[in-house]
């Protein structure tokens, strides 16, 4: 009989296992890193023993006084102000001013038109939505000042909507790096007022197509006495008992102006907008058709009420946006916007006459 001896199985261990505490490295403040337990850890006034001073905003390289929702500057006296966080980011609250130049049909003097809309964007990597706007109202001057009747600023008020509850809405763009600063595009948009947005309106904003391709619109062969027989598709926007969308008249003649009316509007920077700016403009494009179906209040110079205007082509159109704040609970929010838009008119309108205070009217000619 043979034996069998099975060897024992070996255990592979170290002779001399060393087992290390937890030890845990205190942070050097003053090193310029910033490290577990510092707010931050840079060289500024708004950094003091590793924590951020209030009033400052902090971040791994400097320190800049907080001026308000999403701004920064420099020192106490928060010079040299600019958003903060990424460089080419339109998230927030926005007052927008366009300004478009006519001529009037008589003279062809040339006419500033401006019109502010509050907006509230949002962004996810290059591309910007609207997400609440509100258009608060149009201003004429030149060879006659023009403004809508009460009215007539409370049904553009909630036409033509660019946010997602429109038909035509959310209108798009982008805002993205380019080169030193940012580049900026905002899709064309048509737009109605005093007539029938589905009848005359293109179903497909993207294709561009020329307002004259569209279906004509209501119109007068003389506003002056008017028959109502080509009037199919206007409407009584303003509520005064006359079809069309009302502006008040003043100058050499005053009276109030009844038009169906019809254009589009699209922007894109030209030159690199500055990263972070609170302000910046871009140069758009534009086209416009006005018919006058009636003028009133006007006695004897109804003719000068009525005469309407087309778009000056040649002077380039441009838009103005303000930053204003990220989020409506701020104050530097609410010092304009004065709560959720379209839920009462009453704060749109309160919140719209604040918008325009904030941008003026500008009626320089020069290309922006």
């Amino acid at each position: 009989m043979r034996l069998r001896f099975l060897a024992p199985l070996a255990v592979m261990a170290c002779a001399h296992d060393v087992v290390l505490p937890n030890v845990q490295v205190d942070s050097e403040c003053g090193n310029l890193i910033k490290e577990p337990g510092e707010e931050c850890d840079v060289q500024s006034a708004g950094c003091v023993d590793c924590h951020v001073v209030p009033t400052y905003n902090c971040n791994a390289s400097t320190c800049n006084v907080t001026c308000g929702d999403g701004v920064i500057g420099d020192g106490p006296s928060c010079a040299n102000p600019r958003k903060d966080g990424t460089a080419c980011d339109l998230n927030g609250w926005w007052v927008g001013r366009e300004t478009d130049f006519t001529r009037d049909i008589v003279i062809g003097a040339v006419q500033t038109t401006t019109t502010w809309v509050l907006y509230r964007f949002s962004q996810s990597g290059e591309a910007f939505r609207v997400e609440e706007e509100l258009n608060c109202g149009t201003h004429v001057t030149g060879s006659a000042s023009v403004d809508y009747t009460a009215g007539g600023l409370r049904a553009v008020m909630v036409e033509n909507r660019m946010d997602a509850g429109g038909k035509h809405g959310p209108r798009k763009g982008t805002f993205k790096a380019n080169g030193s600063g940012c580049a900026f595009t905002y899709e064309r948009f048509y737009a109605v007022r005093g007539v029938v947005e589905d009848t005359f309106l293109p179903s497909d904003f993207s294709s561009h197509p020329d307002l004259n391709q569209l279906q004509k619109l209501p119109f007068e062969l003389d506003p002056l006495h008017p028959t109502g027989q080509n009037l199919t598709g206007a409407i009584d926007a303003a509520g005064d008992g006359l079809p069309g969308i009302s502006v008040r008249v003043s100058g050499l003649a005053s009276g109030v102006r009844h038009s169906a009316e019809r254009e589009w509007k699209q922007y894109a920077s030209v030159k690199v907008i500055a990263p972070n700016a609170l302000d910046f403009t871009a140069p758009g494009s534009w086209d416009l058709q006005a018919n006058v179906l009636s003028a009133t209040e006007c006695g004897d110079l109804c003719s000068l009420v009525a005469a309407g205007a087309y778009a000056a082509q040649d002077i380039p159109s441009r838009l103005t946006l303000h930053f204003i704040g990220h989020t409506l609970g701020s104050a530097r929010v609410q010092s304009v916007v004065k709560g959720t838009t379209r839920g009462d008119q009453k704060i749109d309108l309160a919140s719209c006459a604040l918008a325009r205070a904030t941008l003026q009217q500008d009626i320089s000619q020069a290309p922006p």
